[in-house]
């Protein structure tokens, strides 16, 4: 199962995983469990200004391609929390 959450908002089925979801939920309702195996869940966090950025660009006319570097990442038991830097190479269209 596959969860994504952005910019701490709602959870949702990123891929793989609704009828399984139910049927824990089930499970967890009789049986009091709480941890569930095989789960992966994203959270990403958006810059909002690099979008806002984008969109004024492009509303003028300019061609914008978004470029993205992983500039870090941390590694632990059970969690792995990659950093990027965003970047645009702009042309005027």
């Amino acid at each position: 199962m596959s969860y994504l959450q952005i910019d701490g908002g709602d959870y949702y089925v990123d891929a793989d995983g609704n009828h399984r979801t139910c049927l824990a939920k089930m499970l967890f309702h009789f049986t009091g469990g709480a941890l569930l195996p095989g789960v992966e869940v994203n959270r990403y966090r958006l810059d909002h200004d690099a979008i806002a950025l984008d969109l004024a660009l492009r509303a003028r006319g300019y061609e914008v391609r978004p470029l993205s570097r992983k500039v870090g990442r941390e590694d632990n038991p059970g969690w792995m929390l990659e950093t990027f830097e965003v970047d645009f190479e702009v042309k005027l269209g």
